[in-house]
């Protein structure tokens, strides 16, 4: 991506993307796009698929389908230290393995 592109590329973007688990659908078509400063807040109820979605965003899970992009670039071709760099998920409970 060239700096006379960088203007115009919203910093965090997905298209049709959606989440299966388990044979079921969780999130399906969610197409949304951030822009530079803007604050942007999810909610609904338990169980709506906030979390996965978030998840999704910050590359912690993979899509069933669409695709995400930070800075122009698809985030699934991109390095792990390239993406920490540029963003942050801190949730409030997590999972650890």
């Amino acid at each position: 991506m060239n700096i006379m592109n960088s203007a115009h590329v919203a910093p965090l973007a997905c298209s049709g993307l959606g989440l299966q688990l388990s044979g079921t659908s969780v999130l399906s078509n969610i197409d949304l796009s951030v822009a530079a400063g803007e604050t942007l807040g999810i909610v609904g109820p338990n169980g709506s698929g906030k979390s996965s979605l978030l998840k999704l965003l910050a590359g912690l899970r993979t899509p069933s389908s669409g695709n995400v992009q930070l800075l122009g670039e698809p985030l699934a071709r991109l390095p792990r230290r390239r993406v920490a760099q540029a963003l942050a998920l801190v949730e409030q409970q997590a999972d650890t393995l």
